[in-house]
């Protein structure tokens, strides 16, 4: 793999702030001593499959919770605009390369006792990786084919 989900999440969150400059953003293992506004981040996975002996696929999203002082429609509804912005059509993993991840599609959800906080989740398309496997088998030096050609 060209880059880790960790990496991912690192680039994620670079975004955010660049977006925010003025709003702290956390990981969601904080649990105190947090200031409100600001973001809580996590990544998820989406799975990982085997597609074949040497490739594998894989997909993740990016959730971001914000944390208000004061509940307003309006201004979460603002803030999914500009992170919409802000992420799509694809979000740069390092910076100066040209290793991106393409957004699938941005969606936001309200949670909380009261159905009032904001979750934004980014899902990612699936990214394929190709596997290197040690072989040590022989390869194959000649081979004979034998077909006889019939009428339809």
């Amino acid at each position: 793999m060209r880059y880790t989900v960790s990496d991912v999440k690192k680039a994620c969150t670079g975004v955010l702030r660049a977006a925010f400059p003025n709003m702290p953003v956390y990981d969601n293992d904080t649990v105190d001593g947090y200031q409100r506004p600001s973001f809580f981040v996590e990544i998820l996975s989406r799975g990982r499959t085997s597609e074949s002996a040497r490739v594998q696929r894989f997909s993740f999203a990016y959730v971001i919770t914000y944390f208000e002082v004061t509940h307003s429609e309006a201004d979460c509804l603002a803030k999914y605009e500009s992170i919409c912005s802000a992420f799509m059509p694809a979000v740069r993993v390092f910076q100066g390369q040209r290793t991106r991840v393409n957004v699938r599609n941005v969606s936001y959800s309200w949670i909380g006792e009261n159905q009032d906080m904001l979750q934004i989740t980014i899902n990612f398309h699936d990214a394929v990786e190709l596997i290197a496997v040690a072989d040590d088998t022989d390869l194959m030096e000649h081979v004979d084919i034998n077909y006889t050609e019939t009428e339809a």
